[in-house]
């Protein structure tokens, strides 16, 4: 069931089938795992909620940027020498 409520087309067809094979106490089981990993509980705690704030709108507005990105020397000279390199940045 949590496939066909993740989107799998097939997932409800299938499920319905295992339904009558299902041991006592599997929609139990079954329950809690649809807790756990369903998509209202996806939603809830893996996807940002974002928020429309007025006072944060206006404090982004009246924040210096750049006009144009900044590209340190040594990364240009190594482009130019055909040096390859990145970098991952891992935000909590």
């Amino acid at each position: 069931m949590l496939a066909a409520e993740n989107g799998e087309p097939r997932a409800k067809e299938f499920a319905d089938k295992m339904h009558a094979l299902l041991a006592p106490g599997s929609e139990k089981m079954a329950e809690d795992i649809r807790a756990q990993y369903g998509p209202a509980a996806l939603q809830a705690h893996l996807l940002p909620q974002v928020e429309d704030d007025p006072a944060m709108t206006e404090l982004r507005n009246k924040r210096c940027r750049p006009a144009q990105g900044f590209r340190p020397y040594y990364a240009v000279k190594a482009e130019q020498q055909g040096s390859r390199a990145g970098c991952t940045l891992n935000t909590p």
